[in-house]
């Protein structure tokens, strides 16, 4: 078994490569969560997309869609999505920010950010 940290979870590989389906326990510590997580993703860890996999996705899958930054297929890469907010270029802040608390509702992820929750405030309003 292997562990590796990923912003604000510590995700254990509980059986890699089993019938080809690899089996996390994810410790999120943000959100005080425990979650057992299967990937069928031949990646290394279940919150990398592969390019083959990045390119499925739908436009609206994504963060910024007209630069297909910040994908958010699932509740992983939601929480991936807040943590590297921080880089995204400040004119994308409002969308990046509302985008996020819509796909966080979606996969029923809390967000607790006041600075995602500020941005996504100046999208709604326009500033």
């Amino acid at each position: 078994m292997s562990a590796f940290y990923i912003e604000n979870a510590l995700i254990f590989d509980i059986n890699k490569y089993s019938n080809n389906l690899n089996i996390f326990f994810v410790i999120d510590y943000v959100n005080n969560k425990k979650t057992i997580m299967k990937s069928d993703n031949k990646t290394e860890h279940p919150y990398k997309l592969s390019t083959a996999e990045r390119k499925k996705l739908k436009d609206s899958d994504f963060g910024i869609p007209e630069s297909r930054e910040f994908p958010m297929p699932d509740a992983v890469h939601v929480h991936a999505a807040e943590a590297y907010f921080r880089y995204a270029p400040e004119e994308k802040k409002p969308l990046l920010a509302h985008r996020i608390l819509m796909k966080a509702k979606e996969f029923g992820v809390d967000i607790e950010s006041p600075t995602i929750i500020e941005w996504a405030k100046k999208y709604d309003t326009g500033q």
